[in-house]
């Protein structure tokens, strides 16, 4: 079979599912690409690594059909190489090679066979939802990096989305940071989401790649009882094994009213926070807040480096208050709130601080206190 090419569409193509492939995997088949040509379908690009699936189409004419399987890096490598808009492929069946050409350019990649590689289907699957790709991209910001990297509780290795009262929930925690997210009208029957699904990091991260790529479109999903498909009809698919655990009780942590709450400039107090932690000791990353009446303080102090404090204007009338935090969480999820003006929600300094914005309506952070000597 021979055909010409169009360079920068399959190396887009492969830009796309080329993520999705396990580089630590020694087994060349899955550091491959299935590869298929087809006369009704175009040009069809399949990646996986058994926990998340990827497939692509490219417009492509041809007039026979072939599949194979190649390395997905090398082949992405020559074509980052080549000079010109068109490549000239043959592939060789009897010696199980890909010829590309180009110009005074000749070069033959070994393939191998797809019936070693895992097959998929992504026929018969329904719509059970559907939402913006930009707001995909934002529920994946606002969340994502509140997902723990425990090995043991793996069950908050990834976010979990369930639905209540057409409210479709999106929370991840690692047991210090919690970040919840609701979209509400979502009339969504199936049973699964109803009981919550959790999709592991890697899928968010894949999922999250293909909102940037689409992010004009609607994406599709659906969910049975092992994993969750998102798609472009016709254009891309994605199949997210799902972690098979029950997610924390996350409920009881969401205060619905506080005691005492300020809001304050998200700028303002980042700003001061990183120039405070400084001063802040390099394993703990300890800093207070100290509270009075419209003021808070910043303050560090480390036997090595010195100490520091910083006053941030705010609107407060509670009770003087003293409260430590890990610096490096607060800043972490204070840069993942896309708002300007937020507030801090509490009612002592032992239960973890609620952060809001009016920005977000549907949005909570939580951040849990530690005890400081400062």
């Amino acid at each position: 079979m021979k055909l010409s090419v169009n360079v920068a569409n399959l190396r887009q193509g492969l830009a796309n599912v080329i993520s999705v492939i396990d580089k630590k995997n020694t087994n060349p088949i899955f550091s491959s690409v299935l590869i298929s040509f087809s006369p009704t379908d175009g040009l069809t690009l399949f990646a996986t690594d058994l926990e998340v699936f990827a497939k692509t189409y490219i417009a492509q004419d041809c007039d026979q059909a072939c599949e194979f399987c190649v390395s997905a890096k090398n082949l992405y490598d020559i074509l980052s190489q080549l000079p010109g808009e068109i490549a000239d492929f043959e592939f060789d069946q009897d010696q199980n090679l890909l010829k590309i050409g180009q110009r005074k350019i000749n070069c033959s990649m070994i393939v191998f066979a797809t019936t070693t590689y895992p097959q998929v289907s992504f026929d018969n699957i329904g719509v059970d939802f559907c939402l913006q790709a930009v707001d995909i991209k934002r529920l994946i910001e606002t969340t994502s990096y509140a997902i723990s990297d425990d090995e043991i509780r793996v069950f908050l290795n990834g976010i979990f989305l369930h639905v209540e009262n057409e409210l479709l929930k999106v929370v991840a925690t690692n047991g210090y940071q919690l970040s919840l997210i609701e979209f509400p009208n979502m009339k969504i029957e199936n049973t699964y989401l109803h009981e919550g699904i959790i999709i592991p990091k890697k899928g968010v991260l894949e999922l999250k790649k293909l909102a940037e790529k689409y992010e004009r479109h609607k994406l599709q999903f659906f969910v049975d009882q092992a994993y969750l498909y998102a798609y472009i009809p016709s254009e891309f698919y994605l199949k997210i094994r799902l972690i098979s655990r029950e997610f924390i009780e996350y409920k009881s942590l969401i205060r619905r009213k506080s005691v005492f709450q300020f809001q304050v400039s998200r700028t303002d107090i980042i700003s001061a926070i990183k120039r405070v932690k400084l001063f802040s000791n390099e394993q703990t990353n300890a800093i207070k807040l100290q509270l009075t009446n419209n003021s808070l303080r910043i303050v560090s102090s480390d036997s090595f480096y010195g100490n520091a404090n910083e006053e941030v204007e705010i609107t407060y009338t509670g009770k003087d208050l003293s409260v430590g935090f890990n610096a490096g969480l607060l800043l972490e999820t204070l840069s993942n709130i896309d708002a300007e003006m937020i507030s801090f929600e509490f009612d002592n300094q032992f239960l973890p601080f609620m952060i809001k914005t009016q920005q977000i309506p549907n949005f909570v952070a939580l951040v849990s206190p530690m005890r400081v000597q400062v």
